[in-house]
């Protein structure tokens, strides 16, 4: 049977496996969107004009009813105009390749024909030649196409702290770095209790300080012991 064509040498095993199905995880509500904060600058005349012809059209309740539904229909209005005008921001891949999801697609479309050929006509040059050349193609190009990506990426950083942005400065370091993950390291105290509030970490840093001090005090008063002398001996 025909094999999984993934860059390497390993091939499908036909085996029979008794499987386990696990329960099936909770799904999670849904994500609230963002808006694209970026464009609010750009789009800001558009989104007041339609705001404008929005509020005009939709009756807003008397004054005499709860401020609460007063709220939630202002703040509905002001969302689906927002959001239809400005957008929403999508998901930002940070991957070379998404960039050149077509080309990249294109290379991938050629190498399986040719290893589909190859495992059609096994004992053929011409199908072993044209495979190899495929993977070779494949592999250069891709090279080339992730080089191109980092050298504009680098051109672009380079351009941004020229400029002084330094918010499109810091979005790229980040698509390069990825994101940092915040680690919190709570206070302890000396037997290895938590500290959380300041009613119990203040005394902890006066008792730490008050330490520290004698301990600086300490080495500046040391004096060495007089070093011992020996007799010289002929």
């Amino acid at each position: 049977m025909p094999s999984a064509d993934c860059d390497t040498d390993h091939r499908f095993v036909k085996s029979k496996v008794r499987l386990s199905v696990k329960v099936a995880p909770k799904k999670r509500g849904s994500c609230t969107r963002k808006l694209q904060v970026d464009k609010l600058y750009e789009l800001s005349e558009e989104i007041r004009r339609e705001l404008e012809v929005r509020l005009d059209n939709n009756e807003i309740p008397d004054q005499d009813e709860d401020p609460e539904n007063e709220w939630q229909h202002l703040k509905t209005i002001l969302q689906e105009t927002t959001g239809e005008v400005n957008g929403f921001s999508s998901r930002k891949n940070k991957d070379w390749f998404d960039e050149n999801d077509a080309e990249v697609e294109d290379l991938l479309k050629t190498k399986r024909s040719c290893h589909a050929k190859l495992l059609t006509y096994p004992n053929v040059q011409a199908a072993k030649a044209a495979y190899r050349t495929a993977c070779s193609t494949l592999q250069h190009k891709l090279r080339e196409i992730k080089n191109n990506w980092w050298l504009a990426l680098a051109e672009r950083i380079q351009s941004y702290a020229d400029m002084g942005n330094t918010r499109a400065f810091y979005e790229a370091l980040q698509s390069v770095y990825g994101p940092v993950n915040q680690v919190q390291a709570p206070l302890r105290s000396s037997d290895g209790s938590g500290l959380l509030t300041d009613k119990y970490s203040t005394p902890f840093w006066v008792a730490g300080l008050s330490t520290m001090g004698t301990f600086l005090v300490t080495i500046g008063t040391y004096k060495s012991p007089p070093s011992k002398t020996y007799p010289n001996r002929k």
